[in-house]
C-alpha cells in the first residue's frame, strides 16, 4: 500500500474515517485497514511502528466472557423455554 500515507496526509483524512470500500489507485484501502487491525499481533515490530506513523493502533482487545452466563445462569434465574407464540393464536 505504498504512497497511502501522503494521500492520507493530502486528503485529510482520519484513518478511523477509512471504512472498507475506500479505494486508491484501485486498492481497497479501507479493507487493507481492517486486516492490519486484525493481524496486528503477527505483524513485525517494524510493520508496526510504520502503520503507527500513519496513525493505526493496535486494536483494543476483547472484553472478557462473563462469568455465570449461559444455560446454567438462566436456569439459576429460573428462565424457562417458551412455546413461540403467533398473533391471532390463543396461548
Amino acid at each position: 500500500m505504498r504512497g497511502c500515507g501522503r494521500w492520507w496526509s493530502t486528503a485529510g483524512a482520519a484513518v478511523d474515517e477509512i471504512n472498507p470500500g475506500v479505494t486508491v489507485h484501485g486498492a481497497d484501502v479501507g479493507r487493507w485497514l481492517v486486516r492490519q487491525r486484525e493481524t496486528w499481533a503477527e505483524l513485525s515490530e517494524a510493520q508496526r511502528e510504520r502503520l503507527g506513523a500513519l496513525g493505526v493502533t493496535a486494536p483494543e482487545p476483547a472484553p472478557a466472557p462473563r462469568a455465570g452466563g449461559g444455560r446454567a445462569a438462566a436456569w439459576e434465574r429460573d428462565w424457562r423455554p417458551r412455546a413461540p407464540t403467533w398473533p391471532g393464536r390463543a396461548r
